[in-house]
């Protein structure tokens, strides 16, 4: 197995799960012999907004997120058995778990084993498109949104709904305790509503 067909599996795995989180895949590119920059998947539109409004929306970014930066090291992982070193993915996917404990109070070994697992079983039900992504970039060294999403079309949205319900669940945990110890620190009671009369 050579470093460039390793890299194609790499950047089509994360054009297939980025696409089936919904986002648009602008361009994938292959880099032959370019060690250090092996490739590239660029999702439409490049900037997210990072101040979700709801737990729940906050879930769905951040699964999404994580989802995808996994997604070219288990490609690999399935075509291979094995992935190299992609230290910018482990980045992305350490960033978004952190904002995910920040914001929701969801730690990361409660929930990412979930979008693991998801995302593995995506590709898995998805490897011919996977195959075909890979090698078309193989070919080309480059495609664009249009030849990525014709490839994929076939593809239903991938089922991130258990990882977004843990996050959802600590989030309200985590609110629920702040709630209590809020009230113990005031000597309030934090009970419910009062009765009415």
């Amino acid at each position: 197995m050579s470093a460039d067909v390793a890299a194609a599996y790499h950047e089509a795995g994360h054009a297939l799960v980025g696409a089936g989180t919904g986002r648009r895949v602008h361009h994938i590119t292959l880099k032959p012999g370019d060690p250090r920059h092996r490739g590239e998947c660029v999702l439409e539109p490049a900037a997210i907004d990072l101040t979700p409004v709801t737990p729940a929306e906050a879930a769905e970014i951040t699964a999404r997120q994580v989802a995808f930066s996994l997604a070219g090291e288990l490609a690999e992982r399935l075509r291979f058995g094995f992935a190299g070193g992609y230290e910018r993915d482990r980045c992305d996917a350490d960033e978004w778990t952190g904002r995910a404990e920040d914001f929701l109070g969801a730690p990361p070994h409660r929930w990412a084993g979930l979008v693991r697992e998801s995302v593995t079983g995506y590709l898995s039900d998805h490897l011919p498109a996977l195959r075909r992504l890979a090698n078309e970039l193989l070919k080309q060294n480059e495609l664009d949104g249009r030849q990525v999403h014709q490839i994929v079309a076939e593809a239903e949205p991938i089922d991130l709904s258990a990882a977004q319900n843990a996050l959802i669940w600590w989030s309200l945990r985590e609110r629920s305790r702040a709630t209590a110890r809020a009230a113990r620190a005031t000597g309030a009671v934090a009970l419910g509503p009062a009765p009415t009369t």
